[in-house]
């Protein structure tokens, strides 16, 4: 993604399937980019660097069709 942010990326993919659910990987502060991410459609922003276990629930979260 040479020429586009992530944010851009869901703002695009969204277009096309309005019901997509994205998480955020980012290596900055949670809480610098939770709530934009959020305004920009990712149900989740996950911090690098990682436990798998940590990606493992932020993905069983997004695929719970309880999650928002």
């Amino acid at each position: 993604m040479p020429d586009m942010g992530g944010k851009e990326l869901v703002q695009q993919l969204r277009r096309m399937a309005p019901n997509l659910r994205a998480l955020a990987i980012s290596s900055h502060t949670v809480e610098e980019v939770t709530e934009q991410s959020r305004e920009a459609g990712f149900l989740d922003v996950i911090r690098k660097p990682f436990r798998m276990e940590a990606l493992a629930q932020a993905i069983r979260r997004a695929l719970d069709p309880n999650s928002s």
